[in-house]
């Protein structure tokens, strides 16, 4: 959407002829205007983060209730990246490499996942 605006922004400010932004003039303050807008846009969209205080707490309290779902939902989501990496990215990887490299990656990939595994809990 940003981009569109931009784009949307930018061609607005391409056909006119004189356009000023304090000293600047022409291409010089057509930048700085795209470059301001760009910058100032997105600041509108904290408005709407208003009403966040006052559904915090019921929120809280909804995640606490489903608070002994997570391991289930960890170990559905740790099968489901398992499965995608067997039936999807390994044969995938076979169709552009030889299997010594793929198990070799396979293997220094899970060294370190295993690696960082042990350091975050120590």
């Amino acid at each position: 959407m940003g981009v569109l605006v931009v784009a949307w922004a930018s061609r607005r400010l391409a056909g006119r002829k004189d356009v000023h932004f304090e000293a600047l003039a022409d291409a010089d303050a057509r930048k700085a205007l795209l470059l301001v807008g760009v910058m100032t846009v997105p600041s509108f969209g904290d408005f709407s983060s208003l009403p966040q205080p006052l559904v915090a707490v019921p929120a809280f309290l909804f995640v606490a209730l489903f608070d002994g779902l997570v391991p289930l939902g960890l170990g559905f989501a740790g099968g489901a990246m398992l499965w995608m990496v067997a039936a999807q990215v390994v044969p995938d990887a076979l169709h552009g490499s030889s299997r010594k490299s793929v198990a070799l990656a396979l293997g220094a990939s899970t060294v370190v996942m295993l690696a960082f595994e042990a350091v975050l809990l120590a």
